[in-house]
């Protein structure tokens, strides 16, 4: 394997993903960049999918083509749904809120709200694209949960707070970052990716 490491563009800005990406990539010897410090402004994609799949493409894709120099680009398009409310937020996840609103905070209070009296089953869903000189590759990851009072950690990000895992018995918010990496939504579709990358890039 080469010993050099490679470069790989993540299609995010958010923080709490790049460490999750970072974490799983580097021991196999990438390293991970942000798009936005390569003047890429992630934001200005259009997400118009109305599933996963498409706009974690579509991100993806939008970095893909305006990088000066290509190397490969992942893009994950992630968000929760609760049963109780037909699968709301879903790819809206990051959004929904009214007046702007963008506090996680403020959010999960209203979702508990929301879920009042009804079903607090609720399910993680993370599409990973990778674009490479290959072409289009997509993988994809689920995590089981159930939402609940939040507990104060400090750990995590977003919906981690309310969410307790069914693999784990505890909310994403109390576990370790390697705790929620064997079972999250996310670790296991970045599984499937390394899965790929071993495969057919690191020989």
């Amino acid at each position: 394997m080469d010993t050099q490491r490679k470069t790989i563009v993540v299609a995010s800005h958010n923080r709490g993903k790049l460490k999750e990406m970072e974490a799983m990539l580097s021991p196999l010897g990438f390293q991970v960049e942000a798009a936005d410090s390569l003047g890429i402004d992630v934001e200005k994609a259009i997400e118009s999918g109305t599933t996963f799949k498409e706009n974690s493409l579509i991100k993806a894709q939008y970095v893909y083509d305006h990088l000066k120099e290509k190397m490969p680009v992942i893009a994950d398009d992630s968000g929760i749904c609760f049963a109780g409310l037909n699968g709301f937020p879903g790819i809206h996840s990051a959004r929904w809120a009214p007046d702007g609103q963008t506090s996680y905070d403020y959010k999960n209070r209203k979702i508990l709200t929301l879920l009042q009296g009804k079903d607090h089953t609720c399910t993680f869903h993370c599409v990973i694209t990778l674009i490479d000189a290959t072409g289009i590759h997509q993988f994809e990851g689920l995590a089981q949960g159930e939402a609940v009072e939040p507990v104060s950690t400090g750990r995590g990000f977003g919906y981690d707070p309310i969410f307790r895992s069914d693999d784990l018995g505890i909310t994403f918010g109390e576990a370790t970052i390697q705790q929620k990496d064997q079972v999250s939504h996310r670790g296991r579709a970045c599984a499937k990716l390394i899965a790929y990358l071993k495969k057919n890039q690191m020989d």
